[in-house]
């Protein structure tokens, strides 16, 4: 599924970021406009000899709309935003 596929206007977004992680490199595992699953690993952070330091799961089912492009992170730099339908009770 393609994000045109979604209505925008009724998504929830998250933010998943590197909080309460070491500092390091991150290596993606997962593309643009993917599908993902709770749970599922979006990547790790390494550190510069590539021994990894923190893994990165997805904490809902949704698409990836944006995807961290520089390596390079720090604790609290974001690495993706996942968005959700919305489902409304009515």
């Amino acid at each position: 599924m393609r994000i045109r596929d979604f209505e925008l206007d009724q998504l929830r977004r998250v933010w998943l970021d590197t909080a309460e992680r070491a500092d390091g490199f991150f290596q993606r595992e997962v593309s643009l406009q993917e599908n993902v699953k709770r749970g599922q690993r979006l990547g790790a952070i390494l550190d510069a000899t590539g021994v990894e330091l923190a893994q990165v799961d997805a904490d809902q089912d949704g698409l990836i709309i944006k995807l961290r492009g520089l390596p390079r992170v720090m604790a609290g730099d974001g690495i993706a935003h996942i968005r959700q339908p919305y489902h409304s009770r009515s």
